[in-house]
């Protein structure tokens, strides 16, 4: 895919996912149901594209062990919060606050791996950060344990994505191979965490735990059928795949995908979901696409470095 049109669409997947996950709600799926069944359909749908040979690193003890972090950081913890704050919240202001991801994404870069950060990058991040508060801020509809869920759930994906990114550039692996292998491993992990809460019969009003602890048996209906598929290999294989795609091969522009959302998912939101945009969410938009332009400005070579 050109680079144009990978971004295109990473940027149409990433803005409707949170509509498309809270039309797929319904008292015959649970949340649950829907992380667990998405992604390992999602893997598997990917391991029918992923390179074979490749895909047997995950027998090796190194490769098992770093894609298993990858894979409970990103479905074990990242996408279990995010399905709860998509329960708990607004869809389009999950989606905004999922959106910072490229922030924490881009420290993690410095952090972890003393990468530089474009002076022209931080004034795009600076501008869409601001967007995307005044979008938060606008919205008088606040439920603090949402808000909480659904950072976490940036922070952690923001971790995932420059993890990631390192382990396919060092060992020479290709975006699809290694989604595939972690969608399935954080499937596997999921069911197992499941199957403790389930044999202890633990019950508690932690979110967490309630989240692990409901039924696991999808009441298959055509419904339902469609719903999970359409999550699986439509929303999570194609829009994370494409994602990572962006981050390997276009990391100067990759960060579009997500600093657009906030201002396409709420359109979306609107139209699906009857969600209102306020006056202060439209300047908190155009704001972000102005960020989300400055990024796109060719020059600056100046860096911020340590």
């Amino acid at each position: 895919m050109t680079k144009t049109l990978t971004l295109l669409i990473g940027i149409f997947l990433m803005s409707t996912t949170e509509v498309a996950l809270k039309l797929i709600n319904s008292p015959q799926i649970n949340s649950f149901q829907l992380t667990f069944y998405r992604f390992i359909i999602g893997g598997l749908f990917l391991f029918t594209l992923a390179n074979k040979t490749d895909f047997k690193k995950i027998l090796l003890k190194r490769h098992f062990m770093l894609l298993s972090g990858l894979s409970i950081i990103f479905i074990i913890l990242s996408m279990s919060f995010y399905q709860i704050a998509i329960q708990q919240y607004l869809a389009s202001i999950v989606a905004i606050i999922f959106s910072l991801n490229p922030i924490f994404s881009s420290l993690f870069d410095y952090v972890l791996f003393h990468k530089t950060i474009s002076r022209k990058l931080g004034i795009s991040l600076a501008v869409a950060v601001l967007g995307m508060m005044i979008i938060i801020w606008s919205n008088h509809y606040f439920i603090f344990s949402g808000l909480i869920f659904a950072t976490l759930s940036s922070i952690l994906f923001g971790l995932y994505s420059t993890l990631s990114k390192e382990y396919i550039y060092k060992n020479h692996s290709d975006s699809i191979t290694v989604t595939s292998q972690v969608f399935l491993l954080g499937s596997l992990y999921l069911w197992i965490l499941h199957e403790i809460i389930i044999i202890i019969s633990y019950h508690s009003q932690n979110f967490a735990v309630k989240f692990l602890g409901q039924s696991l048996l999808l009441k298959i209906t055509p419904h339902s059928l469609l719903a999970i598929l359409y999550a699986g290999i439509i929303v999570t294989a194609g829009g994370f795949t494409v994602y990572s795609i962006a981050t390997h091969k276009y990391p100067s522009v990759s960060h579009i995908i997500f600093f657009l959302k906030p201002a396409i998912a709420p359109i979306f939101a609107t139209i699906l979901l009857n969600e209102k945009i306020t006056e202060n969410a439209l300047i908190g938009m155009i704001i972000i696409v102005i960020g989300t332009g400055i990024s796109l400005i060719r020059d600056p070579h100046k860096t911020i470095r340590d």
